[in-house]
């Protein structure tokens, strides 16, 4: 069972390892719905890669503030790929076979929550050395990784539930009018 369990995640870095010089653009996207957030809500931000040659296989690190934002349960890998256990434990792996994807395609999806008042940023990163991160090409078409542009990382804004705040600013309002009475 440990056996089945690990093969895709061997198959993914072994793609990583053999792989050559790079000859291709990928670029990441980060599509949030909003980057205001409710102290406690929660937010789905989709990961897309759009992709120019037949790629196998990728991998990536989640970039979080923990200060101010959390991350809810595993992330869930896009429809055309298999997830894949990564080194690092965050879970964004995946792989296509028999053949590679192309064009705009949804990486995963990662449910943030907003854990602390302030401006949080989330974002997505390659961490060099780490055979399990990066894309692959479909060794049918092209040896080697493809290039990577990487987004800037989200500001994600984490504010008071507006019923906290009007009780803050009734409290606040109540001091001054006790100060001048």
């Amino acid at each position: 069972m440990l056996r089945r369990a690990l093969a895709p995640a061997v198959l993914l870095a072994s793609l990583l390892l053999h792989a050559g010089a790079a000859s291709a653009l990928s670029t990441v996207t980060l599509d949030p719905s909003r980057t205001t957030l409710l102290l406690g809500e929660t937010l789905q931000v989709g990961i897309y890669a759009d992709m120019s040659d037949p790629i196998v296989g990728w991998g990536l690190d989640l970039l979080l503030d923990s200060a101010h934002l959390g991350v809810v349960g595993a992330p869930q890998i896009g429809g055309s790929w298999t997830g894949v256990a990564s080194q690092d434990g965050d879970g964004l792996a995946g792989a296509a076979f028999p053949s590679g994807l192309t064009g705009t395609v949804l990486l995963a999806v990662v449910t943030l929550s907003a854990d602390g008042l302030g401006m949080g940023e989330v974002g997505v990163e390659i961490t060099g050395g780490d055979a399990t991160e990066g894309f692959a090409f479909d060794p049918d078409f092209a040896t080697g990784f493809d290039s990577v542009a990487l987004p800037t990382p989200l500001a994600i804004t984490v504010v008071p539930e507006p019923g906290t705040a009007a009780l803050v600013a009734l409290g606040v309002l109540g001091l001054g009018a006790r100060r001048r009475g």
